[in-house]
């Protein structure tokens, strides 16, 4: 349904694993990866767009 209507990526935040999964739209198809509190978060669609994983979860 993402696809259908234009979003190219999307993030699911989980307080609980403090965990963040960020998908990428590739071939008509989301392609996921998990970062935690240690990663550098970059969006692909969204330029200069950088967050600390332990910025989110504090």
């Amino acid at each position: 349904m993402y696809a259908r209507h234009g979003v190219r990526e999307y993030w699911i935040i989980d307080p609980e694993h403090e965990t963040v999964d960020v998908f990428l739209l590739k071939d008509k198809e989301f392609d996921g990866k998990r970062y935690c509190l240690k990663d550098t978060i970059r969006s692909s669609v969204i330029q200069d767009l950088r967050i600390e994983g332990k910025e989110i979860f504090q």
